[in-house]
């Protein structure tokens, strides 16, 4: 079994490793194979060992997230044909979803575990708003949303939890958890410009 495309890695927060995204390439027993996304448990050593929720979604395995304890992680998994935001223990266990009409991606665990922040899709088009809930899935609502064509993407906590900083429009906004204050942080860059992960120091 190898390895392709790995992704998305994020530190356990003892440090000892990471969690991470990847495409498993599967051989058949005819010769050919085929390939499935995975979530996997990576050692400093280079050692890998695939983290299997215990029941749905179907096809696990995109955008993992480690809990600020380290016991459980969230990710984006395929269920009923639909990208949905799960959690799940470290091992497998006591898989959850997070209820939603439309499409979902990017979870990130609030810095006290309680909270997950992510994106979820409008009913029709790509267009995508920021949510917020709680990391059992529960209480979902909209945090922020964009009156023009571009997406809020790459939200991050503040350390205290209080704030999330994301993208949108060339931009970087800061607002409070529940949804107040919604400032612009920087001057817009520009439409074309592409803004990445955002890391609070």
């Amino acid at each position: 079994t190898d390895l392709d495309i790995p992704g998305g890695p994020r530190w356990a927060p003892s440090g000892n490793g990471l969690v991470i995204s990847s495409y498993r390439t599967i051989s058949s027993g005819s010769g050919g194979s085929t390939r499935r996304s995975a979530i996997l448990r990576v050692g400093l050593d280079g050692s890998s060992e695939e983290i299997k929720p215990n029941i749905q979604p179907e096809l696990p395995g995109f955008e993992p997230d480690v809990s600020p304890n380290g016991g459980k992680i969230a990710f984006t998994g395929v269920s009923g044909g639909s990208f949905k935001i799960w959690t799940m223990d470290l091992d497998g266990g006591n898989p959850q979803k997070i209820e939603a009409v439309n499409w979902q991606s990017g979870p990130r665990f609030s810095p006290d575990g309680k909270q997950i922040v992510f994106q979820q899709h409008r009913s029709s088009g790509t267009r995508k708003d920021l949510y917020i809930a709680s990391a059992d899935g529960s209480e979902a609502r909209m945090l922020a949303s964009s009156p023009t064509a571009s997406n809020p993407a790459s939200p991050s906590w503040s350390p205290d939890g209080k704030r999330i900083v994301y993208a949108m429009n060339g931009g970087f906004y800061s607002i409070k958890t529940d949804g107040s204050d919604n400032t612009q942080l920087f001057p817009n860059l520009g439409a074309p410009a592409t803004l990445g992960e955002i890391n609070w120091k």
